[in-house]
């Protein structure tokens, strides 16, 4: 199997995007999500520390439920 070069692949990854939009706005906040949270288990210490990294995972969690919704809602009306 012949692999593809980075353009046709960058190339292929924007006509994807560009056609399911939704879908990967999901799939952008999951993984930014997922970053989030792994920000906050970073450290701890101080009370500000641990507020700061308490938001970091509120955020981090809320960004994987909104992400989820949008993924099951582009699943949901596919044509």
């Amino acid at each position: 199997m012949k692999e593809k070069a980075f353009p046709q692949w960058a190339a292929d990854a924007v006509r994807w995007t560009k056609e399911h939009s939704q879908r990967a706005l999901g799939l952008g906040l999951a993984a930014l999500g997922c970053v989030l949270a792994a920000l906050a288990r970073t450290g701890g210490g101080d009370p500000f520390q641990d507020f700061a990294l308490g938001l970091l995972m509120g955020l981090g969690v809320g960004c994987m439920a909104v992400g989820a919704v949008f993924l099951a809602l582009s699943l949901r009306y596919q044509p």
